[in-house]
C-alpha cells in the first residue's frame, strides 16, 4: 500500500495555495492494489486529484518504474 497526501484548501479559509518547503497537508489517503503502481493511482483519485490541464510531472523510482508507471497514468488523464 501506499499513502498521498490530501489537501483541502477550498475548505481552508484564508489558506495560501503555493506549498512551500513544509508542503502542509490536511490528511492522508492510503492505496493498496496488487502493486504500487496500482496502490499509488487509487490513492491519488481517492484524495480527490484532479489532473491539471497545463504539463505536469510526476516522478517515480527508476527508468524502468517509470515505464511501468505509464498506463496509471494515461488513466488518470483520461
Amino acid at each position: 500500500g501506499v499513502k498521498v497526501p490530501q489537501f483541502s484548501f477550498s475548505r481552508l479559509s484564508g489558506a495560501d495555495p503555493m506549498l512551500g518547503v513544509d508542503m502542509l497537508s490536511t490528511g492522508e489517503v492510503a492505496g493498496y492494489g496488487p502493486n504500487k503502481f496500482e496502490a499509488y493511482l487509487k490513492a491519488i483519485m481517492s484524495s480527490g486529484f484532479k489532473m491539471p490541464n497545463n504539463n505536469v510531472l510526476i516522478s517515480i523510482g527508476t527508468y524502468t518504474e517509470k515505464q511501468e508507471f505509464l498506463p496509471s497514468v494515461r488513466m488518470l488523464n483520461s
